[in-house]
């Protein structure tokens, strides 16, 4: 073989291998490596990373929990996880604006319309969840808040639930590569009880997860479904069955990553044909500083129709 012509062939060779390796590793729609413990999905199978995460929008001044004590280690849980959609819950707008300011990635929705009342304008971003995707991947097709009883019906609340607001923020996405959609919904739920004779305790709680389930039954079928956030109860519980049984495909990630369970109360939640092939908790502490009082859950799903 003529060495010119042995060169060339050399070139094309190492060009393939520096191609293949450059797709096998960059981060994009699609997963061509599979996470940690995970099993590795068929090429061209859709990957998404979503990151549910309580950042602490209170004891703003308070000495280990200020927000320029906390920011970076928050920022490092979202770089680290590098998210395509990131749920986030007690975004207010001293956390909230930095924020958006540092990750300029992501398109964060605006503010719903709550209901008018001194409570909602004090309190309704840190009770509801917040919810922003990037900007190069997704578009919003349509959004919305969902408020849970009884601040649903009157902005006063009620006797015997002395809570702040509580709610959820939804989204439905589109992906601008594949065209497929996704419905997220990020919550705060309440970890109050009612306080009434002769009432379940946990009404309001229960109300709340029926109204989840109504709102996800108005969803196309061929819409799935990822649901994350701040349930203050235990994945192990009646809420986590009660959601189950109003949502029948939901299944929590928590299984991909063999996770404690048990007093778990930050989940992530996806419907078929989303299937969680890994998911962890991340907890980051600084000179005993941490970056919230709630660990963030990352989890990767392929969608698998």
């Amino acid at each position: 073989m003529q060495p010119k012509l042995q060169n060339e062939i050399h070139k094309v060779i190492s060009c393939g291998f520096r191609i293949f390796f450059t797709l096998l590793l960059m981060p994009g729609p699609y997963c061509l490596i599979a996470a940690e413990n995970a099993s590795v999905p068929q090429p061209g199978t859709a990957c998404l990373t979503v990151l549910s995460f309580n950042i602490h929008g209170e004891r703003r001044n308070v000495e280990g929990w200020r927000w320029d004590q906390r920011q970076p280690l928050v920022e490092k849980v979202i770089r680290d996880s590098d998210p395509d959609i990131f749920l986030v819950q007690e975004a207010v707008d001293w956390n909230r604006k930095p924020l958006m300011q540092d990750f300029p990635q992501y398109v964060w929705l605006e503010e719903p319309e709550f209901p008018p009342g001194d409570v909602f304008k004090r309190w309704g971003r840190l009770g509801s969840g917040d919810i922003a995707f990037k900007k190069d991947r997704f578009e919003s097709t349509k959004d919305g808040a969902l408020i849970f009883p009884p601040y649903d019906k009157s902005p006063a609340g009620d006797p015997g639930f002395s809570d702040i607001p509580r709610g959820g923020r939804w989204a439905i996405l589109k992906d601008k590569l594949s065209s497929n959609t996704v419905a997220v919904l990020s919550l705060h739920l309440t970890p109050y009880v009612y306080k009434v004779e002769g009432q379940p305790k946990d009404l309001f709680l229960q109300l709340s997860v029926d109204a989840i389930a109504k709102w996800a039954s108005t969803l196309p079928q061929n819409v799935p479904l990822i649901i994350g956030g701040d349930f203050n109860r235990s994945i192990s519980g009646e809420l986590h069955q009660r959601l189950i049984q109003g949502i029948p495909t939901l299944c929590d990630a928590a299984k991909a990553g063999d996770l404690p369970r048990e007093g778990a109360i930050d989940w992530l939640l996806g419907t078929s044909p989303l299937v969680s092939r890994s998911c962890r908790y991340i907890s980051l502490k600084d000179n005993n500083i941490p970056a919230s009082d709630h660990p963030a859950v990352v989890a990767v799903y392929d969608r698998v129709e």
